[in-house]
């Protein structure tokens, strides 16, 4: 299971990964007036949005 945050248009992001059974994260990046990428995933179900959140 894995969970991710990135700021949009940068290298810099943050993940959680492990072998857990209820969730992962909490995550965060800093991007006051900014977007960011964020992404999940559990087994093989992968969930991905670019440029959100903005503002």
């Amino acid at each position: 299971m894995e969970a991710g945050v990135q700021l949009y248009g940068s290298d810099t992001y943050k993940n959680d990964f492990g072998l857990y059974t209820t969730y992962a994260g909490p995550v965060y990046v800093h991007a006051p007036g900014q977007c960011i990428n964020w992404w999940g995933h559990i087994d093989t179900e992968f969930k991905e949005k670019d440029k959100d959140h903005c503002g």
